[in-house]
């Protein structure tokens, strides 16, 4: 049996769609939250690009939520059995599962806003800085500067995508590990700056993580309503891998 260990912040942030996928298909993992204090006195130059989120997969190191995200994805079915796959069971272009879609082009679609994703934080990250109080400036300078630029470069074309796929998911008929990362990111962006997704009320599907468990057709039944992940967590951005947390 597998044994996973999360290394990350106490925080949601770019860990918690990993914790919500594990959670989602029942995978037993270690989450190791670690203090400001305890990372740059201990846990530091332990990991991987000298940073979190870590992912350890039977003591070998993975780095980097977005290769994080999809090593998960492709390990375990979603929606049918929520059992790992086999070891030797060869991830191939008529064995597309998990939270990766269905076929090989659902999955490089999947692989698309990742990427888009990544150039929209770029985008956005000199904003974050100074509204965070990371870095000096003026607030609603930045805002009108980067924020609403790196804005139009992402939420436009999700809010297509969805009305698109009229499953209530960004890609296909099922969730896949990109609904669960961009849900998290667009509760921070909620949490953090009110307002600055109203012009696409639609992607507030993005609730659907209190409905996902219904969803599941396992046998396995779930006892609570959320992840447990989610129980208690405050979003706490003070770093992360990508420069800071998505």
């Amino acid at each position: 049996m597998v044994h996973y260990k999360l290394y990350y912040f106490p925080s949601r942030s770019v860990a918690e769609p990993v914790r919500q996928m594990f959670a989602y298909a029942g995978v037993e993992y270690e989450d190791i939250r670690i203090t400001k204090e305890e990372w740059l006195a201990n846990w530091k130059n332990k990991m991987a690009f000298d940073q979190v989120p870590v992912l350890e997969v039977d003591g070998q190191q993975l780095p980097q939520s977005l290769a994080i995200g999809r090593f998960v994805a492709k390990q375990y079915e979603n929606l049918n059995s929520c059992k790992r796959k086999d070891d030797d069971e060869v991830w191939s272009s008529n064995n597309h599962s998990g939270f990766y879609g269905k076929t090989p082009f659902e999955a490089a679609w999947i692989d698309a806003i990742a990427d888009q994703f990544k150039d929209y934080w770029v985008a956005l990250a000199p904003w974050f800085y100074v509204h965070m109080g990371y870095a000096e400036g003026d607030v609603e300078a930045a805002r009108a500067k980067h924020a609403a630029p790196a804005r139009e470069m992402l939420f436009p074309h999700l809010q297509k995508l969805l009305k698109e796929s009229k499953s209530g998911f960004l890609i296909g008929d099922q969730v896949s590990w990109i609904d669960f990362m961009i849900q998290e990111h667009v509760t921070v962006l909620e949490e953090e700056f009110p307002g600055y997704l109203k012009d696409y009320p639609e992607l507030f599907f993005l609730d659907f993580s209190y409905t996902l468990f219904s969803r599941c057709s396992c046998t396995q039944p779930r006892s609570v309503p959320f992840p447990p992940s989610r129980l208690g967590s405050k979003n706490d951005p003070f770093l992360g891998d990508e420069l800071v947390p998505l």
